[in-house]
């Protein structure tokens, strides 16, 4: 529509960023893109890697592939959640198509194992270009985290992103 283009083109933002509902299975995606570009605006698109489109317009994609700590408990969901959460094929064509970063959510000291193995199938990637970012609900875990996973990173040469959220509002809704 009209008006939202209007609008979003009078926010004076230097950086947009399309996330959520996985935006790459969004059919109008492309046409959405074109309604929010604009000449010195950076566009990063978040996705978890489950599908490639070509050819769209933006200066990064931040792949957050999904590990199995992610899996949900109910067992019809996590069959479902298994078959989809994890395509090597579509994460290395973005790789190769646009500037990218991953992107992992780690809850556990097992899960930098998976991160390893999941980079080594994917071939070639810099580790300045992983970023691994502690799951916490509340400050106090997101600081236990926090600290064994930025030393790990300083290790590693992966790069740690915080939640600022997390640690300022610990965990409270609508902040």
């Amino acid at each position: 529509p009209e008006w939202l283009s209007e609008q979003i083109q009078s926010y004076p933002a230097h950086h947009i960023v399309i996330t959520s509902g996985e935006p790459l299975t969004q059919p109008n995606l492309p046409a959405f893109i074109k309604m929010v570009r604009r000449p010195g605006v950076h566009l990063t698109i978040e996705t978890s890697g489950i599908m490639f489109i070509p050819d769209l317009p933006c200066e990064l994609i931040s792949i957050s592939p999904k590990l199995s700590n992610s899996t949900p408990t109910d067992p019809i969901q996590a069959s479902t959640h298994e078959r989809i959460r994890l395509n090597l094929a579509a994460i290395r064509q973005l790789m190769g198509s646009y500037p990218y970063q991953l992107k992992f959510v780690i809850d556990t000291r097992a899960d930098l194992d998976e991160v390893v193995r999941t980079i080594h199938q994917l071939g070639q990637v810099r580790p300045q270009d992983v970023f691994l970012m502690p799951q916490a609900t509340d400050r106090q875990q997101y600081l236990e985290k926090s600290m064994w996973l930025a030393d790990y990173c300083l290790r590693t040469g992966f790069s740690f992103s915080p939640r600022l959220h997390v640690m300022l509002w610990s965990g409270q809704r609508g902040k």
